[in-house]
Formats: structure tokens, C-alpha cells, sequence
């Protein structure tokens, strides 16, 4: 993801995309008190897809739904009794980054206090609207109803049927 100039600091640079892992970030301060987290939120309907496709995940949407609704909606929990501050934690929405590159390019260097020589921001819109192709118009009724509060915390729009060029409509920030 970036790339730090003194390689010194690279040893304290972790990269983890395991979904239900964001539960974790109480703990990972516990143990690394001075850990700067940067939150990179998905569409939850695009996570419940690719929980789908994993050997480990669930086997149909309703569990993939459940999934993902019980980890953010406990992450979210977390989040509004003030576990996070603005200090230690940068949270994002992966669509965000094909509209506002450069933007978040400064915050997260501000964010980190690191001068980043390369910070590759390379979303895809192909990869994050992929699970459009992939969910049948019932199965995304049913995200929509069980996904809704989550969508509606990270400023997702549930009406949103096909596109990149709609889903950018919205731009979130934490509260």
C-alpha cells in the first residue's frame, strides 16, 4: 500500500484485510499504544460477496449478511463509546479513494506524521462493484434490509442498483 523512506519504519508497518479482524483494534492499541490504524471500509454488500467466495466463509448471503452485520455493527459499538479518537484511528471507504486520491493521500501522511515516498491508492472500480454482477436482485433486497444501519453509518446509499458512477455520489466521514 505506501511505502515509507527510512526502511526502519517499514518493520512497524502492518497490512491486514481480514474483515472480522477490526474487532481486534482495542487489543493491537493494548499491545502498540502508539499504532496509528487506518479503517478501510467496504460496501458491505461487495464484503458479503467476498466472504462468499472464501473456503472459510459463509455458504449463502443470509449467513454473509449475519457475518458482516454482527462485526461492524459490534466495530460501530465500539467506535461510538469512544474507543477510537481522531489521533489513532483514519477511517475511509474504499470507493472514496477512486474520487479523492489525492485527498487522502495528505491524510493519511498527515495522519501517520510519515513522509510516504510512494502511496499507491489504486482502487479499482471494476473490483469494488464487482459484487453487483454477482448477487441476485432478491439476495440485494435482503443486503439492503439487513445491511441497512451499517450502510447508513459509513454513508452507503442501499437504492444504489449498478455503477461506480452512482455509488460515488456520497463521500464519507467518521462523527
Amino acid at each position: 500500500l505506501f511505502e515509507l523512506d527510512d526502511a526502519s519504519d517499514a518493520e512497524t508497518t502492518l497490512l491486514e484485510k481480514t474483515s472480522h479482524n477490526v474487532l481486534f483494534f482495542p487489543q493491537i492499541r493494548q499491545i502498540f499504544p502508539s499504532a496509528k490504524i487506518i479503517h478501510v471500509v467496504r460496501d458491505p454488500r461487495a464484503v458479503a460477496e467476498s466472504l462468499m467466495r472464501q473456503s472459510w466463509g459463509p455458504s449463502s448471503y443470509p449467513e454473509a449478511f449475519t457475518w458482516i452485520r454482527q462485526i461492524l455493527e459490534t466495530w460501530i459499538r465500539q467506535y461510538q463509546s469512544g474507543a477510537y479518537s481522531a489521533d489513532d484511528l483514519l477511517c475511509l471507504r474504499a470507493e472514496d479513494l477512486l474520487t479523492g486520491q489525492t485527498y487522502w493521500e495528505d491524510r493519511i501522511r498527515d495522519f501517520t506524521g510519515c513522509e510516504l515516498t510512494s502511496l499507491d491508492l489504486n482502487a479499482s472500480a471494476t473490483a469494488l462493484d464487482g459484487w453487483r454482477e454477482a448477487m441476485s436482485d432478491a439476495d440485494f433486497e435482503l443486503a439492503n434490509t439487513q445491511l441497512r444501519g451499517i450502510m447508513h453509518f459509513f454513508s452507503y446509499d442501499p437504492a444504489i442498483t449498478e455503477g461506480y458512477e452512482q455509488s460515488r455520489q456520497t463521500h464519507f466521514e467518521l462523527p
